[in-house]
């Protein structure tokens, strides 16, 4: 009987633990992929698209463990749900990405090189407020 119940408990312990991988989906607009769970522009692989496909590894209270494309990295728990979102097409003006650096001077439609190397912070603005503040497309993105 005692090894029964030792068999039963090391089950439990053993297995209970193993959670299966599911999918999960981006729910916002725009989420960074990151590297580690540091909010730092510069441990941001790439920025996710609402209703992106994610495979979900591990989740803590703040951060997920997520693999996308063949990359692992976390995301915000905040941001991903376990129902695929529903994608509506806006009518306004595209997004683009700035750097708020004083130096800079391009704009970007992703997280390319060049934006990754901002340390001021970067925003997400409308092509026109971009324009108006005197930025020029980047050349990598455009």
């Amino acid at each position: 009987m005692k090894k029964y119940i030792l068999f039963i408990f090391l089950s439990l312990t053993i297995f209970g633990s193993i959670q299966a991988q599911q999918t999960v989906y981006v729910s916002g607009d725009n989420l960074n992929f990151r590297t580690d769970t540091v909010i730092s522009p510069q441990n941001v692989i790439t920025i996710l698209k609402k209703a992106t496909p994610l495979l979900l590894l591990s989740k803590s209270s703040d951060w997920a463990k997520v693999e996308y494309n063949g990359k692992t990295g976390y995301v915000s728990v905040k941001y991903i749900s376990s129902t695929k979102p529903v994608v509506t097409q806006k009518k306004n003006e595209s997004q683009v990405y700035i750097c708020l650096s004083k130096s800079s001077y391009a704009y970007h439609s992703y997280y390319c090189h060049g934006l990754k190397r901002c340390k001021s912070g970067v925003s997400k603005v409308s092509v026109s407020e971009a324009k108006r503040r005197g930025y020029k497309a980047c050349g990598n993105c455009y």
